[in-house]
């Protein structure tokens, strides 16, 4: 259960506080929760599907893209120095979906925080290959 407060819950889906305030009578009464709304709940997990937006994925927090995000810079700067400069901009690349990763997950389209993730992974496991093969 992760409660949040109505207007939170409007910039996650992208829609005006009044649209929530409406939704609250129909597609999202069974997520209301005291004076806020569960976003781990179904009804607001399929609310902000259908507004284009994901709101924070079941069983993962805020702590944990944290530490996901630390973790990989992390990875990162210690592959950074066994690289040639050619690869400096797809580190740079690497590096700014990090940070879009860490400061802008909230208020992310839907799939994008995915295809992130997803085009963080490929490249660190193609800059390991590198740095591997540049050590032999």
């Amino acid at each position: 259960m992760h409660i949040i407060s109505k207007a939170e819950f409007a910039r996650q889906a992208g829609v005006t506080s009044s649209a929530i305030s409406k939704a609250l009578n129909t597609a999202l009464k069974e997520a209301l929760s005291g004076d806020g709304i569960d976003a781990d709940h179904p009804a607001a997990i399929r609310y902000l599907s259908r507004c284009g937006h994901v709101g924070r994925p079941h069983g993962g927090g805020k702590s944990d893209l944290a530490a996901y995000v630390v973790s990989r810079s992390d990875e990162l700067r210690k592959l950074e120095r066994n690289l040639t400069n050619e690869a400096a901009p797809l580190v740079k690349s690497i590096s700014d979906n990090l940070f879009h990763l860490g400061f802008e997950a909230d208020r992310m389209k839907a799939g994008d925080r995915s295809e992130r993730i997803a085009f963080i992974k490929r490249n660190l496991d193609y800059l390991q290959s590198l740095a591997g093969a540049s050590q032999c």
